[in-house]
């Protein structure tokens, strides 16, 4: 894998640390952490990262999309959907509409990611799973649907 290319754990380390800091600023919320995923974990349920002690009542669950490698920096920027994955994410949000999202960062290059750090939330795009609910099936071989944002 070239170091060139920003990967999505990259983002995603990156970006749940900021999403962390404005969570535990929140009352109730000062012990905040995150809980990754194991790998066996997220082809079940399809997410990435869930926030975890936090006050009763609040719920968030985050799946990572990376933007296509190229074009760099170009808007709009292109992210791949799987049927079976969102289909888990939809199980999911169907008992927590408001929860459960999709994360699309604008940022395939570490140039642009240095220039916006440590404020990346602000070209980073939040989609609610449960929006995607009448989402057809892909009909190509590979299940897949391509977002552009």
């Amino acid at each position: 894998m070239s170091p060139l290319i920003v990967s999505e754990k990259t983002l995603e380390l990156n970006i749940c640390a900021e999403i962390l800091s404005l969570i535990r600023s929140l009352p109730n919320c000062r012990g905040a952490f995150w809980i990754g995923m194991r790998q066996d974990q997220e082809a079940k349920h399809g997410l990435d990262e869930l926030i975890s002690n936090i006050s009763a009542g609040m719920h968030l669950a985050v799946q990572f999309k990376a933007p296509r490698s190229r074009p760099p920096n170009q808007i709009p920027y292109r992210y791949t959907i799987n049927d079976r994955q969102n289909g888990n994410l939809l199980r999911l949000a169907a008992n927590r509409p408001d929860a459960v999202y999709y994360v699309f960062p604008h940022y395939n290059t570490f140039a642009r990611m240095r220039s916006n750090s440590p404020d990346l939330l602000s070209d980073t795009y939040f989609l609610r799973v449960y929006d995607l609910r009448k989402l057809p099936h892909s009909t190509n071989r590979l299940g897949t649907h391509v977002v552009e944002t």
